[in-house]
C-alpha cells in the first residue's frame, strides 16, 4: 500500500472499531483497505521481530567477545574488551529500541482475519440484492474488547482464576432491494479456567505446575422484516422452515422465530476445545493469551455461515411469495 493509503486505512478505525453508515459500495472498500492493512501490519511486525532478534544477537555477540577476551587475555587488552562491550550496547539497543516502537505502532493496525472477513464476504453476497444508492450501517469490533466476568480464589495449595467474556463481534444492518429489512450479528463467547500449585519435583525440589484450559465459540443471529403483502411465512411452517435450513459443517442452527412480518435464525458454531500446561509459571492469562484460533480456518467458517444463513432465510421467503413484484 502507498503512504497515502495506509494513512487512509488508518483512519477508519478508532482504536480497533470500524462504525459506519455508508453506500455498501463505500463499506466494501473500507474493509478491502482494512484487510490490507491488517496484512501490512502483519509484514511489518514480522520485519520488526527480525531486526530486534538482530539487536539482541548484535549485543550478545560483542558483549560475549569482550567479556571472553578479558578472561582469556587478562588485563593486556582491557580497553579493547571494554570497546567491544560499549559498541554491542550502543550499536545493539538503538535497535532493539527502534524496533519496540515500530511494534508498538504496527500491532494497533494488525487485526483477526476472522473478526472482518465475514463482514467483507457478506457485503460481497449482497450487492445483487441492495440498492445501489442505500446505505448498510455496520459496526465491526477489529480488536478484542469483551465484556468479562472473572472470579479467582485459592483451595488449599492451588490458586485459580475463570474468566466468561462475551462480545459482538459484529452488526450488520440494511434493506434489500424488495424492501425486506435485515439485522445480523455475530458474537464470540469464550470461557476461560487455569490454576497452579506446587508440587516436588524427583530431584525433591518444590516447583510449580500450571494448568489452563479455554472454550470458544460463536453465536449469529440473523432477522428478516418483510412486507406482509409480498411474502407469507405462517407460524405453522416453522418445522418446514426449520428443515430448510442449510449450514456450513460446523455449525448448527439454534432457533427459529417466525411472527408476523417478521423471521430470525439463530445458530452456533462448534465449541473450540483448547488445553495448555506449563510448569515454573503462574501467569494463567498468559497461558490463555497462548491458546489462539487459527485465523483462516474461523474465518472460512464464520463466511460461510453468514452467507448460508442469508440464503436459507430468503429461500424460505422467495418460497413464501403471495404476489410478483409490479414492474
Amino acid at each position: 500500500m502507498s503512504s497515502s493509503s495506509l494513512d487512509s486505512a488508518k483512519a477508519l478505525h478508532a482504536d480497533g472499531l470500524y462504525q459506519a453508515s455508508k453506500s455498501l459500495e463505500a463499506v466494501t472498500i473500507d474493509l478491502e483497505q482494512l484487510g490490507a492493512l491488517d496484512k501490512q501490519s502483519e509484514s511489518d511486525l514480522s520485519r520488526l521481530k527480525g531486526r530486534k532478534r538482530a539487536g539482541c544477537l548484535t549485543i550478545g555477540v560483542l558483549v560475549g567477545l569482550g567479556i571472553t577476551a578479558l578472561v582469556l587475555l587478562g588485563g593486556n587488552i582491557v580497553g579493547f574488551s571494554v570497546f567491544l562491550i560499549v559498541a554491542g550496547v550502543a550499536i545493539g539497543l538503538p535497535i532493539i529500541i527502534s524496533a519496540n516502537k515500530g511494534m508498538e505502532s504496527a500491532s494497533k493496525h494488525e487485526f483477526p482475519d476472522y473478526r472482518y472477513l465475514p463482514s467483507l464476504g457478506l457485503l460481497r453476497l449482497l450487492q445483487a440484492d441492495i440498492s445501489p444508492g442505500a446505505n448498510v450501517d455496520l459496526r465491526l469490533n477489529l480488536k478484542e474488547k469483551p465484556e468479562s466476568e472473572v472470579t479467582q480464589g485459592k483451595e488449599k495449595k492451588t490458586t485459580w482464576r475463570k474468566m466468561v467474556s462475551t462480545e459482538t463481534v459484529s452488526t450488520l444492518r440494511g434493506r434489500l432491494e424488495d424492501g425486506t429489512k435485515f439485522d445480523f450479528c455475530i458474537a464470540e463467547e469464550i470461557t476461560s479456567a487455569g490454576e497452579y500449585f506446587p508440587y516436588r519435583a524427583l530431584s525433591g525440589k518444590t516447583k510449580i505446575k500450571l494448568r489452563a484450559r479455554k472454550r470458544i465459540r460463536w453465536k449469529s443471529s440473523l432477522r428478516l422484516r418483510f412486507k406482509e403483502k409480498r411474502y407469507s411465512v405462517e407460524v405453522s411452517k416453522k418445522s418446514n422452515v426449520e428443515s430448510a435450513i442449510q449450514l456450513p459443517e460446523g455449525a448448527s442452527s439454534k432457533k427459529v422465530e417466525i411472527k408476523p412480518g417478521e423471521i430470525k435464525l439463530s445458530a452456533v458454531t462448534q465449541t473450540l476445545k483448547f488445553k495448555h500446561k506449563d510448569k515454573q509459571t503462574r501467569d494463567i492469562e498468559g497461558a490463555w493469551n497462548a491458546m489462539a484460533v487459527c485465523e483462516q480456518a474461523t474465518g472460512n467458517l464464520l463466511t460461510h455461515l453468514s452467507a448460508m444463513m442469508f440464503l436459507s432465510l430468503y429461500q424460505t421467503l422467495n418460497s413464501s411469495q403471495t404476489k410478483q413484484p409490479t414492474s
